[in-house]
């Protein structure tokens, strides 16, 4: 969970910070334990690695990157650090497959590579990115939803570009292995797509992360 503090996801937004809450007793007490200089990083995506260790990967107000932190026991956590993957302050979400690989959904876009200052870009497009290495690095980006480009604006969404987004993605694989994304859709919607691994690997991607190991 994460602290708000600021008045929005920009105004005083250097001032959220995220903790972990974790109970031993089904749910009846929780303990926190804050996140070391979290500050402008919030909705932390958490999964347990085979290794028993926990990773974890923010969205930042600051609309650069993702960050990545660790922890052995998921109350001691790492400083958070910036990944390559960019962020337009707009929410993520990780999960483990089947067979140990990490997926994560994301929004391919930033403001800015500096992180002194709040901020947002647009949300678009929607990607998801596949590791094999526990998160190190993420050879494979494929594009979910491009959006229209401007002048293809029409009906309800003509000319309010704040409706053409494509966020908040939820990701699970299902007993048939297949990846499953649900996200809002144009602010009018729940779309949800499905596809495998190797769908993910075969394709590509228009947003502006262009990768050194993009396949």
């Amino acid at each position: 969970m994460y602290y708000t503090p600021g008045h929005s996801i920009t105004d005083g937004a250097e001032s959220n910070y995220s903790v972990v809450k974790i109970t031993s007793d089904g749910g009846k007490t929780w303990k926190e334990c804050k996140v070391p200089k979290s500050n402008g990083l919030v909705q932390q995506s958490v999964v347990r690695l085979a290794t028993g260790h926990f990773l974890g990967f923010f969205r930042s107000r600051y609309a650069d990157f993702i960050y990545k932190n660790t922890s052995e026991d998921g109350c001691e956590w790492t400083v958070p650090t910036p990944t390559y993957l960019p962020n337009n302050n707009s929410s993520i979400q990780l999960t483990m497959l089947q067979d140990g690989s990490l997926v994560i959904a994301f929004n391919n876009s930033s403001a800015t590579v500096s992180r002194n200052k709040t901020g947002t870009s647009v949300r678009k497009p929607l990607s998801i990115a596949l590791s094999q290495d526990g998160g190190d690095t993420w050879p494979w980006v494929r594009d979910i939803e491009t959006g229209r480009s401007a002048g293809q604006q029409n009906g309800a969404n003509e000319d309010r570009e704040t409706h053409e987004e494509y966020s908040y993605p939820s990701l699970l694989q299902d007993a048939n292995g297949k990846i499953n994304v649900a996200y809002t859709y144009r602010r009018e919607t729940i779309k949800v797509v499905r596809f495998d691994e190797g769908w993910i690997k075969n394709g590509g991607t228009e947003g502006k992360f262009k990768g050194d190991n993009l396949r």
